[in-house]
């Protein structure tokens, strides 16, 4: 008989699917991929998940004997059967349940769940404790996770009403960060130094309308009030830098164009994070507004958490935009005590050592739903 493993797949990895064969100890001993920008419709990505599933197979057995269950990690929203509500990154999976799909073509329990859900279970995978995970990227999300390792609150069949989402699973989305307050430290600039315009929050809001064709409103559509996610995130991070720049962009067209002097492709975020090693004042203070932005937004978080829990829950970040995590930090934690919260918040992968954590916690996914 031959030894039976769990298959992760992450749907969230840029142009290609990511899939990983794990052991029944989660470690990942095999990998592939799947192109899946040219792929148009659901029978042809299912038909073709499937086959890239059964091509980890290390062993000369029945292609389904080896394969224990399959979990799938996928930006999105899902009803409790697994069908897309909303499909962030392939239209063509909406209404459809993919998760069912590959089930009855693999002949094994298939597991799904949003990408941030899964970034929470990698991260439960490898703390062992009851955490909260917040990830960066072009927005914000998060999971909270049990002792036992299961997403508290996950936002399944959701009905499409801002009030039902639950801030610890849609942070970004759901949580409001006040006009008022980001008028505030906008304007509180000129105060620390000559450096900056004192008409920064002017042209942070003209751009957001600009960009948006109106506001990133609060759930409620209060117009005194952005989604939190317009400035804690990666996105975030830059809108804030364009706008403390704005009078001085000549200096940094690499950062806000996205190219180099040559044209070649960079990295804004890591731009900015180099530039805050020089010790340059306008990432330093980019910095330290996400944090405030992050601390004021975390801080409801925390509130709605010690709603239901007495206990004091770990926070843990990942994305890159948590790679600047000491320049943050501080003015975070600031918002975060005034508010009289005392949780740890730390990145979650400092070492490197996590690697993918939606194919991983895609993996722990796959062995839940086989243990169920």
């Amino acid at each position: 008989m031959h030894a039976r493993y769990f298959v992760g797949v992450d749907l969230g990895a840029g142009s290609g699917a990511k899939l990983g064969l794990f052991d029944t100890e989660l470690n990942l001993i095999g990998e592939g991929i799947l192109p899946i920008s040219g792929i148009t419709g659901f029978e042809e990505l299912s038909n073709k998940l499937k086959k890239a599933i059964e091509s980890l197979n290390p062993h000369a057995c029945s292609k389904h004997e080896f394969i224990a269950s399959v979990g799938l990690a996928s930006p999105g929203l899902f009803a409790s059967d697994g069908t897309y509500i909303i499909a962030a990154n392939l239209g063509f999976l909406n209404g459809r349940n993919l998760r069912q799909e590959l089930s009855d073509k693999l002949y094994v329990p298939v597991g799904i769940v949003n990408d941030a859900d899964a970034g929470g279970l990698a991260a439960w995978h490898m703390k062992q404790e009851e955490l909260l995970y917040w990830v960066f990227g072009g927005g914000w999300g998060g999971a909270w996770i049990s002792a036992d390792g299961k997403v508290i609150h996950p936002a399944v069949d959701w009905d499409r009403k801002d009030s039902s989402l639950h801030p610890t699973n849609e942070p970004g989305y759901a949580v409001p960060i006040p006009l008022e307050r980001v008028k505030y430290f906008l304007d509180s600039l000129t105060m620390d130094s000559n450096s900056f315009s004192r008409d920064t929050y002017k042209v942070f809001i003209e751009n957001l309308i600009k960009e948006f064709n109106g506001m990133p409103l609060e759930p409620s559509d209060d117009d005194k009030s952005l989604r939190a996610e317009a400035l804690v995130s990666g996105t975030g991070m830059l809108r804030l830098f364009k706008a403390l720049t704005h009078h001085v962009s000549h200096y940094y067209r690499d950062v806000l164009t996205g190219k180099d002097a040559e044209g070649k492709d960079i990295d804004p975020g890591r731009r900015i994070d180099e530039l805050a090693k020089q010790h340059n004042i306008y990432a330093l203070k980019t910095h330290e507004l996400f944090g405030s932005f992050l601390g004021i937004a975390g801080a409801q978080i925390l509130d709605a958490v010690a709603a239901e829990t007495k206990e004091v829950i770990p926070v843990y970040l990942a994305g890159k935009p948590s790679k600047a995590y000491p320049y943050f930090i501080e003015s975070a934690l600031d918002q975060i005590i005034i508010n009289g919260h005392r949780n740890k918040i730390m990145p979650i992968d400092a070492t490197g050592k996590l690697g993918n954590p939606n194919l991983i916690g895609a993996a722990v996914k796959a062995k839940q739903v086989y243990e169920e």
